[in-house]
Parts: C-alpha cells; structure tokens; sequence
C-alpha cells in the first residue's frame, strides 16, 4: 500500500509526489524544486520519515516538472526515467525556463525510458505506466490499481481537465 505525500513547488506551483511504501522505499516524481528551500524541504522531508528513495520520475518534460531532477538524481544517486518521446522538450528545457524569466540549471539525462503497459516495482506495490499524450509529446500517468489512485502530471487539474499543447 502506497502513500501519497504532495508538495507544491515552483513559480508554476507544480505538485511533487513522494510515493513511499510501508518498507521506507520510496519514489519521487516531477519535482519542480525550484528554489534551495524548496530542496531543503523535499530532502528533510525524505531524511526525517526516514525513507529510501528508488527511482525518480518524470510524467513528462515541461520545466514546472524537472527544475528539481539534478538535485534530486545527485541527492540520492537515483535512476530518471522518462518518455523518449519527451527528449526534445528535456532538450529545450533552458529555452522554456528563459520566455518565462526563469533560470534552469538543466538536468541529468534520462537513464530508462518509460513506455505505455510498463510496471515500476517498488517493494510490494506496483504502479502502471499509462501513455496519455495532448500536454506533451510522451505525457505518462501512474496508476496504483491497488491503491486506486494515479499521479496524472498535467493531464488532470481540479475543478477541470488537462491542459494541452
């Protein structure tokens, strides 16, 4: 049984999730760690539930998404998986960040690339990778059939659906 644990980050206010398990693993997706507050907050967070991070994850590759990929890959030394589909977006990263006067210090290229029917094991749970493009190119959703939830990126907004490119 997974929980659930979201913060919101960024200028964008893009959530990121902590999925943890009731081992201590755990799996970080989208962190849109922008600020070294924002970072303080997701590392104390991890170090003081005292969890194990496994893997990072990227629904998808807009900005809001991966401002915190590199701290969070040097952090924990984890593998980043991510949709081939997205690499031209992760490519012009910088270039977004600045039309929105922001900076990017980049990331780290992606280890494994995610595809549509891929299960992501992280000790006793399992979430299934789901392709949903129309926000970008290789927009992927999570779904804990177990737990009946999904991490949905920006495929879903409360209160209304998605947005599109």
């Amino acid at each position: 049984m997974f929980q659930v644990h979201c913060f919101e980050f960024s200028p964008f206010a893009e959530n990121t999730y902590v999925l943890s398990a009731p081992s201590g693993e755990c799996i970080i997706i989208d962190p849109g760690c922008y600020t070294a507050t924002e970072e303080i907050t997701l590392k104390q967070f991890i170090e003081n539930s005292a969890f194990n991070p496994k893997a990072l994850l990227n629904t998808h590759a807009h900005i809001d998404h991966i401002f915190g990929n590199r701290f969070v890959k040097d952090t924990w030394k984890l593998p980043l998986y991510l949709s081939e589909l997205d690499i031209p977006l992760f490519e012009r990263a910088d270039q977004m960040a600045a039309l929105w006067g922001l900076s990017f210090g980049g990331s780290p290229n992606p280890d494994e690339n995610l595809v549509h029917g891929q299960i992501l094991q992280l000790a006793d749970g399992e979430l299934e990778v789901r392709f949903v493009p129309g926000n970008a190119p290789g927009h992927m959703l999570f779904v804990s059939h177990s737990d009946e939830f999904a991490i949905c990126g920006d495929t879903l907004f409360a209160g209304s659906i998605g947005s599109t490119a």
